[in-house]
């Protein structure tokens, strides 16, 4: 009679514990490795695009231009970047900049540059510097426009003037705020042979006064 040989067993289709832990591993692994591409691939892009704007000269388009100039902010009056501006150009800080990210505040100032035959509207940020446009135009300037307070007593309720086109921002009525307000828009015009060449009007966001701090209370500074 033939004898009965074992049947060896066999495993169960699937993968062990230790398996399934090393697949893990690798796969956190990979993952990880891929995530750190993506992230330096994305910097760098973001450091190519801000070296090739920061060609003095560079067109800025003015969709860009306009975010950033309407992403201004009120700031206390010993800040930089505070808005002061005049007939020639102005000045603010952005939340919207150029040449940074979303929410980083960053001073930056407009300005008309005299060329031969014409004039350039220029945007500059930090060391970056942008041309927004070139026009054959020989007047220019700017006009801010905004209603202008007779009370700067903190205790007691502003009183406000009514609102006017004005060739200087913030006005003298503005010397004793502990903070250099916004005007509610600026114009920006040039004109060539009395036509309007360009005519923008950029509205500012109502953005207040910044907090009060013990020192504006006080009417000094606190070192």
């Amino acid at each position: 009679m033939r004898s009965k040989q074992a049947v060896p067993a066999t495993r169960e289709a699937g993968f062990t514990l230790i398996e399934m832990l090393i697949m893990l591993i690798i796969s956190g692994f990979v993952a990880t490795l891929t995530i750190e591409a993506i992230r330096a691939a994305s910097t760098n892009a973001i450091r190519v695009e801000q070296a090739a704007r920061s060609v003095a000269g560079e067109l800025i388009d003015e969709r860009i231009f306009r975010t950033a100039v309407e992403a201004s902010r009120t700031a206390y009056q010993e800040r930089p970047g505070r808005f002061s501006g005049d007939t020639t150009g102005f000045q603010s800080v952005t939340a919207q900049p150029v040449t940074g990210y979303a929410g980083e505040m960053r001073p930056y100032a407009v300005r008309f540059e005299q060329e031969a035959g014409g004039v350039s509207l220029i945007y500059e940020e930090g060391e970056a510097t942008y041309q927004l446009g070139w026009w054959e135009g020989v007047d220019v300037g700017f006009e801010y426009f905004g209603t202008l307070p007779q009370s700067v007593d903190l205790t007691g309720p502003v009183l406000e003037l009514e609102r006017e086109w004005v060739d200087t921002w913030p006005r003298p009525d503005h010397s004793t705020l502990y903070y250099s307000p916004l005007p509610e828009a600026v114009r920006i015009q040039v004109r060539s042979e009395g036509r309007a060449s360009l005519d923008m009007i950029i509205a500012f966001p109502a953005d207040g006064a910044p907090p009060v701090r013990v020192e504006d209370i006080m009417g000094r500074s606190i070192p």
